[in-house]
């Protein structure tokens, strides 16, 4: 049962922040550039994608911990650790800056230049990885049920 829980708050928090990093795609290319829509992209950062991100991660964690995983014996694990912590490395040195360059053009009339370009790509990048990320996951899942059935065990 605990592990149930973990699972759907990992996929919640996960599609929490991968749901995020489109939305904000979606907002700084569909629309024009206002003070109102770049304080939205700045809550929408701050207020869903980052908590999406830590409960992913701390659930992600408590995961691997309850169900007695070691890192050193599972190949999957190790790729998914380099995996996140290169989303912590771009989330942390590249977004939360960025944001601020967005909170201060929100704050400030007329707009200070917000380059545009540089943030999409990099959220589509986030994004891929974040998938791939979860595909890890999914496979490995996988291939889980597919030996506790040839042992004859319940999937849990």
């Amino acid at each position: 049962m605990v592990v149930l829980a973990l699972r759907i708050l990992h996929y919640l928090g996960n599609g929490l922040f991968i749901s995020s990093i489109l939305y904000i795609t979606l907002l700084l290319n569909a629309h024009p550039q206002s003070a109102s829509m770049l304080y939205l992209v700045s809550q929408i950062f701050y207020g869903l994608m980052v908590p999406g991100f830590i409960v992913g991660f701390v659930s992600g964690i408590l995961l691997v911990v309850y169900r007695g995983y070691r890192f050193k014996a599972e190949r999957w694990l190790k790729q998914k650790a380099l995996f996140t912590l290169f989303m912590m490395f771009v989330i942390i040195l590249v977004f939360f800056p960025e944001m601020r360059s967005i909170m201060r053009a929100s704050d400030i009339p007329p707009m200070v230049p917000f380059r545009t370009n540089v943030f999409t790509l990099l959220s589509v990048l986030l994004m891929v990885v974040s998938l791939i990320n979860l595909g890890i996951a999914f496979r490995h899942r996988g291939v889980y049920i597919d030996e506790e059935n040839q042992d004859g065990k319940s999937p849990g």
